[in-house]
């Protein structure tokens, strides 16, 4: 994926109020394009303002990650997906000493972290940009994102930035039909509805198209000064809902990943012998597991989540923050 200048739109836009001047600095990176469609979708109606200046920055992976993936290629980027060790980035059109009045950072879910090119970014010089700045950051995600959200969090935490709002959009479908589109969407780039049982991959196009109410929140709280005052722009907004019974589910997921990370890093670099028998071994576990999964998912759902409701209330409520997933009457 090429790197994209920033983009700078300027004409056609609305006169707010009174004359202003704002500058928004979006960073991604899309490997399939929807989360593009996404943050495209977020940022129309920053666009339609005379007054804001809108700074585009697509990462770009040095080599890019193919789409669709070859099933070798999607394994081997495993351990330093799920470890955040960041990949090599094409430079940057932003330093760390560029100011923005706020930050929106979208990413994708790989192996439970955020994808490799957002964690390059996150670990660049260049996030120091988002010091002492508003951020609101966007997750695309097939079901679980909790873990990479949180390694997010992380690392605004140790930037400096202020994380004000968080936007959480999941494919649509239950947790078997997303796992069968969307691992057909990567390995073969089809993400079209098939056999009359499973929808589409990915995010509902409605879901992309409604996520235009996040931006014109944002419009609303720039042309009123509201975003530097340390208080959620996107309440009422149902930006964020977390499945419950993912959670426990999620959290082993998390230890399970960053056990065979390690030991598939310890035999050696990619392309090695002994790490691509290691990758076919947990290509094979993985498999297994997610077989497993499905009924143990089930039977936790309906035997053990209702005597641990209050518990699993308090961790939705922890992850829905900041935004919250209240929908105010439209």
């Amino acid at each position: 994926m090429a790197l994209i200048a920033p983009e700078n739109h300027s004409e056609g836009r609305a006169q707010p109020p009174e004359p202003f001047r704002k500058r928004i600095l979006a960073v991604h990176y899309s490997q399939s394009g929807q989360l593009t469609e996404i943050v495209e979708s977020i940022l129309g109606p920053l666009h339609a303002v005379e007054g804001i200046e809108v700074v585009s920055v697509r990462l770009a992976p040095l080599p890019p990650y193919p789409f669709p993936w070859p099933i070798g290629a999607f394994l081997d980027a495993f351990p330093e997906s799920a470890l955040m060790i960041p990949p090599a980035l094409a430079p940057l059109p932003i330093d760390a000493g560029s100011r923005f009045d706020l930050v929106i950072l979208a990413y994708t879910v790989w192996y439970l972290a955020p994808s490799p090119p957002v964690s390059a970014f996150l670990q660049s010089p260049a996030a120091r940009v988002m010091k002492d700045t508003p951020v609101v950051t966007v997750v695309n995600a097939r079901d679980k994102w909790l873990s990479a959200q949180e390694l997010v969090k992380a690392h605004l935490a140790r930037i400096g930035a202020v994380h004000t709002d968080h936007v959480a959009l999941v494919h649509s479908g239950n947790a078997l039909q997303n796992l069968v589109t969307t691992l057909r969407w990567m390995w073969t780039g089809r993400r079209n509805a098939f056999w009359g049982i499973f929808p589409p991959a990915g995010v509902d196009p409605a879901e992309i198209a409604g996520a235009r109410r996040f931006g014109e929140a944002v419009r609303a709280a720039l042309i009123e000064g509201r975003e530097r005052k340390g208080r959620p722009m996107l309440e009422g907004l149902g930006a964020v809902s977390v499945n419950r019974a993912l959670i426990p589910q999620e959290h082993a997921a998390r230890a399970v990943f960053d056990f065979w990370a390690r030991a598939v890093r310890r035999c050696g670099a990619p392309g090695e012998r002994r790490r691509c028998l290691a990758l076919a071994i947990f290509g094979v576990f993985l498999a297994s597991l997610l077989v497993l999964s499905l009924p143990a998912v089930l039977i936790y759902k309906w035997l053990i989540a209702p005597l641990a409701k209050s518990s699993l209330d308090r961790a939705a409520a922890y992850y829905e923050r900041p935004s919250g997933s209240a929908r105010r009457p439209d």
